[in-house]
C-alpha cells in the first residue's frame, strides 16, 4: 500500500529484468521486452537496458542507445565519464566520438547552467550553528566570517547524497580555490557511527559535522541532499536541493561569483 499499482508493476519489472541480467537469461529478457515494448522507451529502464546490451556484447546497440539518450538529455557527460560503469564499452569504436559529442553539449549548456545556479539569490543571514566534528570538537559558523562556506546536508541512507558527496570531494581536490570551507552536515541519520566511519573510510575532504534535529527547519529544507553556500558576510546566498550532474559546475559558479564580488 505504500506505492501505486502502476509503480509497483514498474518496480517488479525493473528488478525482474535486473535478476535476468545477472543470470544471463537473455531469452527471458527478449520475451519480457517483446511483451512490454514500452520499457524500451521508459527512461527509468534506460541504464539497465544499456547494461544488458553490454553484457550480451552488443556494443553497437549500446552505443546507439547512449547516443539517443545523449541527444534527449537522459545521459550526461558526467555519467559517461564514469567509465567503470560502462564495462568494455569505452574500449569500443565509437565511444570517443560519443564522449566528444557529450563534451560539446556540456560546453554549450554552461551559460544556462550558470544562469540557473546564480538565479534567485537569497542574501539573508545564514542560521548560526555549532556542531561537533568527527572528534567531538565544536565548530561554529560565525568563526568562518570572511570566508565562503559551503554546507552539504546528508545521511548515509540517502542515495542521492551518496552520489553528491564524491562529486563535492572531487571538486574540492581539483577546483576549489583558497578561502572556501566545506562542511558535510549529517542529519536525519539512522547510523551515526556508520556515518563517521564512511567519512573516514572514503577520505572525503569535506569536514564532517553532526547536525541536530532542528537544522532542517532553520535552513528551510525538507529533503536531502541540501547544499547551500554562505557568503563572506555570513549571508545565505544560493542553495540547491537534490543531486544534479551539474553539481561541480554549480559549486564553481557560486564561488566564482562570490570571489568576483569580493574583488
Amino acid at each position: 500500500g505504500q506505492v501505486t499499482p502502476a509503480d509497483s508493476l514498474t518496480m517488479y519489472q525493473f528488478y525482474y529484468l535486473d535478476a535476468l541480467k545477472s543470470t544471463s537469461n537473455w531469452s527471458a529478457i527478449d520475451q519480457l521486452l517483446l511483451a512490454h515494448p514500452e520499457l524500451n522507451t521508459d527512461e527509468r529502464f534506460f541504464d539497465i537496458l544499456v547494461q544488458v546490451q553490454i553484457a550480451k556484447g552488443n556494443y553497437s546497440q549500446a552505443l546507439a542507445k547512449l547516443s539517443t539518450a545523449l541527444a534527449d538529455g537522459s545521459v550526461t557527460l558526467a555519467k559517461l565519464e564514469d567509465t567503470e560503469h560502462w564495462g568494455a564499452l569505452p574500449q569500443q569504436e565509437g565511444w570517443q566520438q560519443l564522449l566528444n559529442q557529450a563534451r560539446l553539449q556540456r560546453e554549450a549548456a554552461l551559460p544556462q547552467i550558470r544562469e540557473a545556479a546564480l538565479a534567485n539569490r537569497k542574501n539573508s543571514p545564514a542560521p548560526l550553528f555549532q556542531f561537533p566534528d568527527i572528534n567531538g570538537n565544536i565548530v561554529r559558523l560565525e568563526d568562518f566570517r570572511g570566508q565562503i562556506v559551503i554546507l552539504d546536508f546528508w545521511a548515509t541512507w540517502c542515495n542521492p547524497c551518496m552520489e553528491a558527496m564524491p562529486v563535492i570531494d572531487h571538486w574540492m581536490r581539483t577546483s576549489m580555490p583558497a578561502g572556501v570551507k566545506v562542511f558535510s552536515i549529517n542529519v536525519w541519520e539512522r547510523d551515526p557511527a556508520g556515518a563517521k566511519a564512511l567519512m573516514q573510510a572514503r577520505d572525503f575532504h569535506m569536514t564532517y559535522l553532526a547536525g541536530d534535529r532542528e537544522a532542517s527547519s532553520r535552513f528551510g529544507f525538507d529533503g536531502i541532499p541540501y547544499i547551500c553556500v554562505i557568503d563572506q558576510e555570513g549571508n545565505l546566498a544560493w542553495d540547491h536541493a537534490g543531486y544534479s550532474d551539474d553539481l561541480a559546475d554549480i559549486l564553481s559558479f557560486w564561488v566564482q561569483e562570490l570571489k568576483g564580488q569580493e574583488q
